[in-house]
Order: structure tokens, then C-alpha cells, then sequence
């Protein structure tokens, strides 16, 4: 099916201000940087306090996940550049979060400002734990993790095939306008001010600068309108795995392993944007495209991935997590 739901002349006053914002301003938690939101710094009447989340050395978030879904090595695939699991390195304080990267890359999403922070919460997702962000109010902003891009260029893919897989669960209102109606998963993509492309997917599907409708978007080019989507109703709080994967110029979005869009772009567009981090939950300043939901886990694979190693991805998900 080839989708173009998204045209220039529509998303050019979206785009201006939510894509590429708050990436030069984040440390890690305890870095002497400070914090630098002055409204949140350092409350510790915050509900974000270490108090209540799961640090990844409490042994009732368990490694023990579902041990026999683990029976594949995700470790072992080429090619991978990040791996989230909220049952795995999360720390969460006063200071800020930090969500590890388990592979050697290090891509560690993070967030410091205390407004910012989403919450890790046990026993969610098959009795396994995720990291939830929650939209804010209509002036305020929502919950974002940045991934600032590392020296190793491992989330730079240039005009090279991808694969991003995520687990999570979403129920965002698009009547709520893009703002808030809609939800990113995943995003490096530059807007108007920059390339007009990169790689976003999100849980509804943002149509204007004021107007939002239900499902899901995979989006590589905003010039071009190179996207993959569906329109089914994946909003209503029910945990999928959601997989977008380029191979050439094909672009093929997935809902549990069954394709519910797919698209011939006009071209494999280089989607590195080298000064722009990932961002997680939110867009811009976690002023737009506020996810409403939780995320158990994330992956992301540079290059070609192979039949073998993406259906050991998806059945080691699928089964972790009972979907």
C-alpha cells in the first residue's frame, strides 16, 4: 500500500517546532551540569523521586522475565545498536533517569529535567515491568528520554537499511490535536529548519499542525511523503509489538509480526541527521507528540538484519511478553 498521509504544505507548522529540540541540554543523572529546569530542579515533593521507581537492582523487577522467552540471543544479532528493557538498568532519582543501553554502544536514553521524567513501573505488560510517560497538561509538557548521538555514529543510518522494534502500550485521544494526541515511540527526524526527513514512528498519526486521526505512522520523508501507516485503532491501552523496518527503499510497518502498511519510497533517503539525538516519549521541547502510554522494551538494528535474527527478535518479544 502506498501511504503519503503526510504532506509538506500541512505538517511545515508542526514540524517547525516539534522535531529536533532539547538534545544539547541533557546529562545524565549526577552529572555536574545541574539540572537545568529551573521550575523542577531539585523538588523533592517530585513523584519521579527514586521512591518511586525501580531501580534495576531490585530483584522483584526481574531478569527472570519469562526465562524461556529469552531462549534467543538478542545479543548475537548483527548489526544491533540499541536495546531497552525496563526490567534492566533503569535508575531513576531525584537527579534525573537514565534507561541503560544493553549493548556495547552505550546509547543510554536519559532525561534530567525533573518534569520531564517518566515513571518505571512493575508488573505492567505480562507481569513485567515498563517505563511510562504520560501526556501533561494541554500547557505543560510531556515525559521525553534522549539518546544524544555517540561517537561510534551508531544511530547515524544514512541511506542504509534499519529495523526498530518496540513493545508498548498506548491510549492517546487524537481529538487532543498532535500535541498530546499523538505518541512517539522512536524519533530522529529533522523537520523544516533541517533535512525534512529521518525516522519517526508514532502511535497515532499526526495530519496537520492542529489535527490528529487514530493509528499507527512511519514516517522517512516529509518532502516526499514516504510513509508507511495503518488506521486501526491501536489506542485503547492493549500491549502490541510495533516494528518498522526499511530494506532498499521498501519501508513495512508491523503490528505483531503481521504488516498493516507498507510503502515503495521514492528513495532510501539518508535519515542520519548527525546533530539531532533520538527522542523517546515526546518531540521538540517534550512539547508535542506526547506518548500517553508505556514501553517494556525497545531495539534497534543498523543494516541489513537477516530473516533468521528478525524472527528470533520477534518471537523472543512476542512471547516475553504474551502477545
Amino acid at each position: 500500500i502506498k501511504t503519503k498521509l503526510v504532506s509538506f504544505g500541512l505538517f511545515t507548522s508542526l514540524f517547525a517546532f516539534s522535531c529536533g529540540g532539547d538534545d544539547s541540554s541533557i546529562n545524565a543523572p549526577g552529572d555536574s551540569g545541574g539540572n537545568p529546569d529551573g521550575n523542577n530542579g531539585g523538588d523533592s515533593s517530585n513523584n519521579n523521586d527514586a521512591s518511586n521507581n525501580n531501580d534495576s537492582g531490585d530483584s522483584s523487577v526481574a531478569d527472570s522475565s519469562n526465562a524461556d522467552a529469552a531462549k534467543f540471543d538478542v545479543s548475537s544479532v548483527s548489526g544491533l545498536v540499541l536495546w531497552l528493557d525496563a526490567a534492566k538498568s533503569v535508575l531513576s532519582s531525584s537527579k534525573g533517569f537514565v534507561w541503560g543501553d544493553q549493548t556495547s554502544h552505550k546509547n543510554d536514553a536519559a532525561q534530567q529535567l525533573l518534569a520531564r521524567i517518566p515513571t518505571s513501573v512493575p508488573s505492567i505488560i505480562n507481569g513485567l515491568p515498563v517505563v511510562h510517560f504520560t501526556k501533561g497538561a494541554v500547557n505543560a509538557t510531556g515525559q521525553m528520554l534522549i539518546i544524544p548521538n555517540n561517537v561510534d555514529l551508531s544511530l547515524e543510518w544514512g541511506h542504509n537499511d534499519f529495523y526498530v522494534a518496540v513493545v508498548a502500550q498506548f491510549d492517546n485521544d487524537p481529538v487532543d490535536t498532535p500535541t498530546r494526541g499523538v505518541g512517539v515511540f522512536f524519533t530522529k527526524f529533522s523537520g523544516p529548519t533541517g533535512t525534512n526527513s529521518g525516522v519517526m514512528i508514532t502511535g497515532n498519526i499526526p495530519t496537520s499542525a492542529v489535527a490528529a486521526t487514530q493509528g499507527l505512522l512511519f514516517l522517512t520523508s516529509l518532502v516526499a511523503g514516504d510513509s508507511a501507516s495503518s488506521a486501526a485503532m491501536y489506542n485503547n491501552l492493549k500491549p502490541h509489538m510495533f516494528t518498522a523496518h526499511r530494506t532498499g527503499k521498501m519501508l513495512d510497518l508491523q503490528v505483531d509480526g503481521v504488516s498493516v502498511g507498507s510503502t515503495s519510497a521514492s528513495s532510501a533517503n539518508d535519515v542520519s541527521n548527525p546533530t539531532l539525538a533520538v527522542r523517546i516519549g515526546a518531540d521538540g521541547d517534550a512539547n508535542t507528540l506526547r506518548l500517553n502510554g508505556d514501553i517494556a522494551e525497545e531495539l534497534a538494528v543498523k543494516g541489513t538484519l537477516s530473516a533468521a535474527d528478525q524472527s528470533g527478535i520477534e518471537g523472543y518479544l512476542m512471547t516475553k511478553y504474551g502477545l
